[in-house]
């Protein structure tokens, strides 16, 4: 990028003030170097050089590498960068060191430990002025649609349920410090925190706990990948449904790069290559959950209070979806 923003002329000039700097009063020096940096800007190699632009962009490795989401997020980002190399050059995805979870994350985001670090997070409204975030669903609103596994004890009774006030009756586990507990509080359930995030379907499947409940295309993968020996117990009678935005947070100082991935989730959006990723990673997903024969219980999320509405109209429809995937199945 230090190529694109100066004129060769402005360029040669300043690199002839440093060279004389540093060479100072050995002429016989100073004039091959004024040759080789002649034909250098001359040959266009300098114009063509992109190493030098090359943005670095720091993101978080997946819990797992069997994290669905979690790699979705990450395909995402590198496809915004893609969709922006043309004007903004280009770039490098570095992973943080192993072992860096998204709590510490989150803080090395307000502290700017990392340059250019981009972190995926539910909207909370608690985000300091050193975090700024871009208001795209990066997964279309997907997680806003909540499924859940339920303790093989109580399964009968809770999928009889007709109401919101009879499931309130029931713990819902959760993870630490998710936007969901909040959420689910302020609705009036009982919920259970965990910090590791594994131990959670032992914990319903053993009845330490009456329900988890995770994304609607994230249940079929963490029951696959979860079930052995525990005979995990999937809810068929309904699912929550609360605003749940899943943004990019970045720190403050990174405005360049909020701008270059806000413009390339646009652009992907309307080229329909962030669709047709959609569908690829949760599609699958989504015809095993069958969202169109649960009911559906929707619920007030009060951390949206202060957000502008806007990022709704990229919230693609569920139930509609599930229902031609359904339909589409069946011919």
């Amino acid at each position: 990028m230090l190529f694109q923003l100066m004129s060769n002329d402005l360029l040669f000039s300043r690199m002839i003030l440093l060279v004389n700097s540093v060479f100072s009063g050995r002429k016989i020096v100073c004039l091959h170097l004024r040759r080789i940096i002649g034909i250098v800007l001359l040959s266009g190699v300098g114009a063509s050089c992109s190493c030098l632009g090359m943005q670095v962009v720091n993101y978080r490795i997946p819990s797992t590498p069997i994290d669905q989401y979690e790699n979705y997020t990450i395909e995402v980002l590198r496809l915004a960068l893609e969709k922006t190399r043309a004007s903004y050059g280009d770039y490098q995805l570095r992973p943080l060191p192993e072992g860096v979870n998204r709590l510490r994350a989150k803080k090395a985001l307000a502290s700017n430990e990392y340059s250019d670090l981009v972190i995926e997070d539910s909207y909370d409204g608690s985000e300091s002025a050193d975090v700024s975030y871009i208001e795209f669903p990066i997964d279309l609103g997907v997680l806003s649609y909540r499924v859940c596994f339920v303790n093989p004890d109580v399964a009968p009774v809770v999928a009889a349920a007709k109401t919101l006030e009879e499931l309130k009756r029931y713990r819902i586990l959760q993870g630490i410090h998710w936007a969901d507990t909040k959420v689910l509080n302020a609705n009036g359930f009982k919920t259970l925190e965990v910090f590791a995030y594994k131990s959670s379907f032992r914990m319903v499947a053993s009845g330490r706990a009456d329900l988890f409940c995770l994304g609607a295309s994230q249940i079929m993968n963490e029951y696959l990948n979860n079930n052995t020996g525990l005979q995990l117990s999937i809810n068929d009678s309904f699912y929550f449904y609360y605003k749940l935005p899943r943004f990019f947070f970045l720190s403050s100082r990174s405005k360049v790069l909020k701008r270059r991935i806000e413009q390339g989730l646009l652009l992907a959006y309307q080229d329909q290559s962030l669709q047709a990723l959609w569908d690829k990673k949760f599609l699958t997903s989504l015809r095993f959950i069958q969202l169109d024969k649960r009911k559906k219980f929707a619920l007030n999320n009060p951390l949206n209070s202060h957000l502008n509405p806007a990022y709704e109209q990229y919230f693609a429809p569920l139930p509609e979806i599930t229902q031609a995937i359904d339909t589409s199945s069946k011919k």
